[in-house]
């Protein structure tokens, strides 16, 4: 069966994407590009704002008017929120929520999802870019005012650290130089877990083992960028950080339920810049 994939929105849908694509490679399908004939297109969809879901449709469209005939499936987060708009779309074979999409290869041929668990062990390792992304955690608990993401991907839960480390040395060994430390929050890590390790902790013991690759963590709340973390970068962890600003006004940020104001944003940057000399250093900030 020739299968083909296509991602919209975050890194960690384009993890999840890889791990389906590797998934139905592993039964034996044919992968081939989106814009190419398949018998079956998956969308793996993103609903962080309205035009988001504007371009998820155009790709669900696409598909459809493609494939003439292929069965066009519809997972991620804008079918997890609004699974009855995609539904409408005529055309649509099958609706996924970001849960279910773990079992993608189930759905292939069949017409009703199935329950899978929220966070799958990985089978192999997709070595489709430079950097590896490596997903240690889904969800979030913050339920900032006007975020549509606790809603779509759930509460926070973490990938086990045993899984992570197994994860980690397949990247390592595949030959992949650098490994990215990814999730929706990942300062949020190990919270869930009875007897695990946080993120600095779990940092800590991949540095040992991670030989000659590159560790990065992608974006990470301000309030929850650590001394130990600090200390870290340069020493075992790329000297880099996102650090999401939303808003330098403090009136939108408490309209928005965020969990800090700008004069700490600016003392935070500060003081990483003395005690990090060359880091770099990226921020999301919204302009009307």
């Amino acid at each position: 069966m020739r299968v083909a994939f296509t991602t919209l929105g975050c890194k960690i849908n384009q993890y999840e994407t890889d791990a389906m694509r590797q998934a139905a490679a592993d039964e034996g399908n044919a992968i081939v590009p989106f814009y190419a004939e398949a018998d079956v297109y998956v969308i793996n969809t993103c609903s962080v704002t309205a035009k988001s879901d504007y371009q998820c449709r155009q790709a669900i469209r696409s598909a459809i008017r493609r494939g003439q005939g292929a069965r066009v499936i519809v997972t991620g987060c804008y079918a997890e929120t609004r699974p009855e708009e995609v539904r409408k779309i005529s055309g649509v074979a099958l609706v996924l929520g970001n849960e279910d999409k773990t079992a993608i290869t189930r759905y292939l041929n069949e017409q009703e999802p199935v329950a899978g668990p929220a966070i799958p062990e990985s089978r192999e390792v997709v070595k489709t870019r430079t950097r590896g992304f490596l997903k240690i955690q889904d969800g979030c608990d913050s339920h900032c005012t006007y975020c549509i993401v606790p809603r779509a991907r759930g509460a926070s839960r973490s990938v086990p650290p045993d899984e992570v480390r197994r994860m980690f040395d397949l990247i390592v060994a595949s030959g992949c130089p650098e490994v990215v430390l990814s999730g929706i929050h990942i300062g949020r890590y190990g919270s869930d877990l009875v007897q695990g390790e946080n993120l600095t902790g779990l940092i800590a013991n991949l540095i040992l083992r991670k030989k000659q690759a590159r560790l990065r963590v992608s974006s990470i709340e301000p309030n929850e960028v650590t001394d130990e973390l600090l200390e870290m970068l340069g020493n075992g962890l790329c000297r880099h950080l996102h650090i999401p600003l939303q808003s330098g006004d403090d009136a939108i940020l408490a309209s928005m339920n965020r969990s800090y104001r700008s004069h700490f944003y600016r003392e935070l940057v500060e003081k990483i810049a003395l005690k990090v000399p060359g880091i770099a250093l990226g921020a999301d900030v919204m302009v009307g």
